[in-house]
């Protein structure tokens, strides 16, 4: 058991050297394996040896067992931290080897000088991924170190006490003076190539901004339309994008000549030439724009106006299939909206005009246009609005015409209906007429209500031209209807009354003849009677022949 001990003591103790990313002690694995396979050996004899298993006296065997398994216990124990350090000390062997692998890939990329460039970036390529294995090594390193101390491992690298992440970071100055070296001879490289080719790139550049610069003077316009002028843009906007690459292309040979020196005439020629180019692409698309933009005033204003002048024409043609009093004070009111309307289109026809007056004189600036419609546009919506304008107003007044007479339609059905009414209880209730005067006056009314629902009818008409309807309105043929039927029963009623007022007339004048022959044969009986003696003969006589 002290073997054992002094035996892992000696191998913790012993510091675990490492010398380029390998272990200086290739037994140290062995080593360790040997003093854990002897403690096996050595608890496979005491499970062998079992006192419990023997024939000793309780007595003896009792001590015996408590010193066996205390024995057995310093064993497991020992066993137990050997293990720990063999995991660690494998763990380690294990990063070592990772190390050397990496340590293997950074020295087999070549160092200067190369003139490849592709070679050079494929190196760079490799490095790239070398560092991601590095970065790999570098999270796992701290939990090593971790491992090794718990273990009680001493590490030294050459001698000198070094950590996992310690060696790790070696590897990382290899590999950031290996990118290094080639990034120095990539430049190396580039300032070479670019004296080589600064001239041809001067050279080539000036013809490209030339050639540009044509195509974006010969960028015309032949329609003035939206749709043209987007083409347009898109296609001034690809332009761009060259002029944005040529821009791109100048700045890096300023860089270069600030580097090199010299050639500064044929920069200033570049640098004149860029600025001439740019200022054609930002003359270009500023017309484009303001074309642009004007044309979208102008079917702003169109459409406003458009529609205005067919909203109008649309309240003014259309007719409602039953026109009542309520819709046509709605239609008043409607119309009288689209008058306030049509009143406000002022603004915005003057803003078309001048909108006009601008596209034109913009399109000026492109020869191949052909000519633009838009005064004439504008012309044509201006004698569309004055016509609708004109055309409202008149509707207007018919309306207010129509509203007009309609009240007064209402006042004479009214008047119409008040008379037939009170006429009509009038012959309910009695004898209407007790003269011929009443008859005659009653004649008049009559003859005077036809002519009132004559002139009623007339306006009615009337009515319906104003509005433009089909027919005259329905509640006015439904009053003139039920004014016609009131009257037909006045003059019913009037007929009947009539006719008992001249039998009444007839009857008594046939009782005025009788009263007057009786009268007059009264007095001619006085007139006899007075004639007749009293005193003389035969008084009775003559009497009775007066009576007769």
């Amino acid at each position: 058991m002290v073997d054992f001990t002094d035996r892992l003591d000696r191998y913790l103790r012993q510091p675990k050297d490492i010398t380029s990313f390998t272990l200086a002690n290739t037994n140290i694995l062995k080593d360790i394996k040997e003093l854990d396979d002897n403690i096996q050996s050595e608890l496979d004899q005491l499970s062998r040896l079992d006192p419990e298993s023997s024939d000793l006296d309780p007595r003896e065997r009792f001590p015996l067992s408590r010193e066996f398994e205390a024995h057995k216990t310093s064993l497991d124990q020992l066993r137990q931290q050997v293990r720990k350090s063999e995991a660690a000390a494998r763990a380690l062997d294990r990063f070592l080897m990772s190390l050397r692998t990496v340590d293997e890939d950074i020295s087999s990329i070549p160092g200067p000088p190369c003139s490849d460039a592709v070679v050079l970036q494929e190196c760079r390529s490799k490095l790239t991924l070398i560092r991601q294995s590095i970065d790999s090594l570098k999270e796992k390193a701290p939990q090593l170190d971790l491992l090794l101390q718990g273990a009680r491992l001493t590490v030294t690298r050459d001698g000198i006490p070094a950590s996992c992440l310690d060696m790790v970071n070696v590897l990382v100055r290899r590999l950031d003076e290996s990118d290094s070296g080639l990034v120095s001879q990539q430049k190396v490289l580039q300032k070479e190539t670019q004296s080589k080719t600064l001239g041809l790139r001067k050279r080539t550049m000036l013809g490209e901004m030339k050639k540009l610069q044509d195509t974006i003077e010969a960028q015309g316009l032949k329609e003035p339309t939206m749709p043209a002028l987007q083409h347009r843009l898109r296609a001034l906007l690809d332009l761009e994008g060259q002029l944005q690459a040529q821009n791109c292309e100048l700045q890096s040979l300023r860089e270069v000549q600030e580097k090199q020196g010299g050639g500064e005439n044929l920069l200033q020629e570049l640098e004149a030439q860029w600025k001439e180019t740019q200022q054609a692409f930002s003359d270009r698309r500023k017309q484009y724009s303001t074309l642009l933009e004007l044309l979208k005033k102008f079917q702003t204003c169109r459409s406003l106006l458009s529609s205005t002048i067919q909203k109008a024409e649309q309240a003014i043609s259309d007719k409602a299939s039953y026109m009542g009093k309520d819709n046509l004070q709605r239609s008043m009111a409607k119309v009288c909206d689209i008058k306030e309307e049509l009143a406000g289109l002022a603004g915005p026809m003057e803003e078309m005009r001048s909108v006009c007056k601008q596209l034109q004189t913009e399109l000026k600036k492109f020869p191949d246009c052909s000519e633009s419609p838009f005064e004439a546009e504008a012309d044509t919506l201006m004698d569309s609005w004055l016509d609708v304008t004109e055309k409202t107003d008149a509707y207007m007044d018919n309306l207010r015409v129509g509203l007009e007479l309609w009240e007064k339609q209402l006042m004479l059905g009214g008047e119409v209906d008040s008379w037939a009414g009170a006429k009509l209880a009038l012959f309910a209730e009695s004898h209407a007429f007790y003269n011929e005067q009443q008859v005659l006056t009653m004649k008049d009314e009559i003859q005077a209500n036809e002519e009132n629902i004559t002139h009623f009818h007339k306006k009615s008409i009337e009515i319906q031209e104003m509005l433009q309807s089909q027919e005259a309105p329905l509640e006015l043929q439904v009053m003139e209807t039920q004014l016609r039927k009131r009257l037909e029963q006045v003059k019913e009623l009037f007929t009947d009354c009539t006719d008992v007022f001249e039998e009444l007339i007839a009857v008594k004048k046939h009782l005025a003849e009788k009263v007057e022959d009786c009268q007059t044969a009264v007095e001619n009986i006085q007139s006899r009677i007075n004639e007749t003696n009293a005193s003389g003969p035969n008084v009775e006589a003559q009497i009775q022949v007066c009576s007769c």
